[in-house]
């Protein structure tokens, strides 16, 4: 039998982490935000991050209790069978592609406040193009989380940070 390989380090996971909450919601959004909610904004955000952490808590949680891959696919078809396993997989391939759609986003308008080249036509299609073509070649698990870690890095550098 096959051992379980683990090449994503601590540091690819808290990139991916933040790519995926933090990079394409909070960047994205403060102004809207405090516009929203005024004062409150910054409680808002500690508060959903604390709900992400209890979600977090419990994948953990029921990660531990199984040795193979698949995630919410492999933890769903375990408690309720092969269907609703399915449905979770498929919604959580779409979340992914749609929170990297996201991430990408932030990132092209942040680069068009230093280049207002790439934030319209086919000079941002080309940027997007690009970035996607990029973080599409993946070798390993290893590579993927260097990859992660790049745009986490690049998009926090450039936007700042969201107080």
């Amino acid at each position: 039998m096959a051992q379980l390989r683990r090449e994503l380090g601590r540091w690819d996971l808290t990139a991916i982490g933040i790519n995926q909450v933090i990079g394409g919601a909070v960047f994205a959004m403060p102004a809207t935000l405090a516009a929203v909610v005024g004062g409150w904004s910054p409680f808002l955000i500690v508060g959903v991050g604390f709900a992400s952490m209890l979600i977090a808590l419990t994948f953990a949680e029921v990660a531990s209790r199984f040795d193979g891959t698949g995630g919410p696919y492999l933890y769903t078809r375990a408690a309720f069978g092969r269907f609703p396993a399915f449905e979770v997989g498929w919604m959580q391939w779409f979340t992914r592609v749609a929170s990297w759609a996201s991430v990408i986003n932030v990132l092209v308008a942040a680069l068009g406040f230093y280049w207002p080249a790439v934030t319209a036509g086919p000079a941002r299609t080309a940027l997007f193009t690009g970035i996607i073509a990029t973080l599409s070649d993946q070798i390993t698990s290893q590579a993927a989380g260097c990859l992660c870690t790049f745009p986490c890095t690049v998009t926090y550098t450039i936007a700042g940070t969201p107080f």
